[in-house]
C-alpha cells in the first residue's frame, strides 16, 4: 500500500523555533548586509527530511494554519486566551512557507480555515484512495481520524512513537475514535478555550458515554436517564445548550478542498544555492540533499 504524510506546520513551526529560535544568517539583500531569523526554516526543512528518510513516502505534504474563522464566529471565546503572534515570529513562518516553496515542498494553507480540518480532509481523501495515512502531529485532536490505515505519529516530551487504532481503543476502554470529539466535547479542552461540561474531565467523561452504545452528544441529551448518577445528569442538563456548540468546535471538518499552495518545479541549483545563501550547509551533505532531491512533488 502506498503512504502519504502529512505534517502539521504550525506544530513543526513551534518545535523548530524552541530548538532553532537563536539561528540567524547575514545575508545581502539591496546591497546591504541583512540578519536574518533562519531558525524555524532551517527546523522546518530539517524535519521534512527526516520525516521523508524515516517513512519513505509515496506523498509527503505540508498543511500550514489559515485562521480558524468559522469556529470563532460560532464561539467567540475559541483559542482566545491563546496570546498572539509576534510579528517577527510571523514573517520567519512565512519565510518558511518560501524557503520550502524554493525547494518544491507540496504546502497547503486556505485563509480561515484550520489547518486540523484541511489535514483531516486530505487524510480521509487520501485513505480513500489507497493510501496509508501518516499525520506528524502531537495534537490530539487527530485521534478521531484513527481507523485501519491511518496512524499518527506523536513527538512528545516522553518520546516519539506512531500511536494507531489499537492504542487508542486501549487508552480509551475500546471507545471507537469515531467518538472521540464527543468525548472532547463534554471534558473540554482548556488549550482550545473549550470549556466542556463543568466539572466534567476526561474519567468522568469515559463514565458518561460508557453508558451508551452510541456515545454521541445528541444520544446522551435524549436519553439522560441511562446515566445514573444524579450530579452528573445535573451538571450535563446545565450544559445542554452548549455541548451541540462545543461538538461543531471539536469535530473536525472532512470534506474541504485545500489546493497546493504553489505548483513548482523542483530545480537542484536553485535549491542549493538557496540553502547555501543562509547558510544551511548542512542540509546540502549528500544524504540530506538527496532526500530533498527526491522528495514525492
Amino acid at each position: 500500500m502506498k503512504t502519504a504524510v502529512l505534517i502539521d506546520a504550525n506544530a513543526a513551526a513551534h518545535k523548530a523555533l524552541y530548538v532553532y529560535g537563536d539561528l540567524s544568517s547575514a545575508v545581502k539583500i539591496a546591497g546591504k548586509f541583512v540578519e536574518v531569523r533562519t531558525g524555524i526554516a532551517y527546523g522546518m526543512i530539517r524535519h521534512v527530511i527526516l520525516m521523508a528518510q524515516k517513512f519513505s513516502p509515496d506523498r509527503l505534504e505540508v498543511i500550514w494554519d489559515g485562521g480558524h474563522d468559522k469556529r470563532s464566529i460560532l464561539y467567540p471565546a475559541y483559542k482566545k486566551s491563546r496570546p498572539s503572534k509576534p510579528e517577527d515570529i510571523h514573517n520567519e513562518m512565512q519565510f518558511s512557507v518560501n524557503m520550502l516553496r524554493k525547494l518544491a515542498v507540496v504546502q497547503r494553507r486556505v485563509v480561515g480555515l484550520e489547518a486540523d480540518d484541511i489535514i483531516a480532509s486530505r487524510t480521509i481523501k487520501l485513505n480513500k484512495n489507497g493510501y496509508t495515512v501518516i499525520i506528524i502531529s502531537p495534537d490530539k485532536d487527530f485521534k478521531q481520524l484513527l481507523r485501519p490505515g491511518v496512524k499518527l505519529y506523536r513527538q512528545l516530551k516522553e518520546g516519539a512513537k506512531i500511536y494507531t487504532v489499537g492504542d487508542y481503543k486501549r487508552e480509551y476502554n475500546g471507545m471507537d475514535p469515531k467518538y472521540f470529539a464527543h468525548l472532547l466535547a463534554l471534558m473540554g479542552d482548556g488549550v482550545d478555550g473549550i470549556p466542556g461540561v463543568r466539572g466534567v474531565g476526561e474519567k468522568r467523561a469515559l463514565k458518561i458515554m460508557g453508558c451508551y452504545e452510541r456515545p454521541t452528544v445528541k444520544n446522551i441529551l435524549a436519553n439522560l436517564d441511562a446515566i445514573r448518577d444524579v450530579k452528573l445528569q445535573d451538571a450535563i442538563i446545565a450544559s445542554s445548550e452548549e455541548l451541540p456548540i462545543f461538538l461543531q468546535l471539536t469535530k473536525l471538518d472532512k470534506e474541504l478542498k485545500a489546493p497546493k499552495m504553489f505548483e513548482t518545479l523542483f530545480s537542484e541549483e536553485q535549491a542549493l544555492a538557496t540553502l547555501k545563501r543562509y547558510k544551511m550547509q548542512s542540509l546540502t551533505f549528500d544524504k540530506n540533499f538527496d532526500t530533498i532531491r527526491n522528495l514525492p512533488r
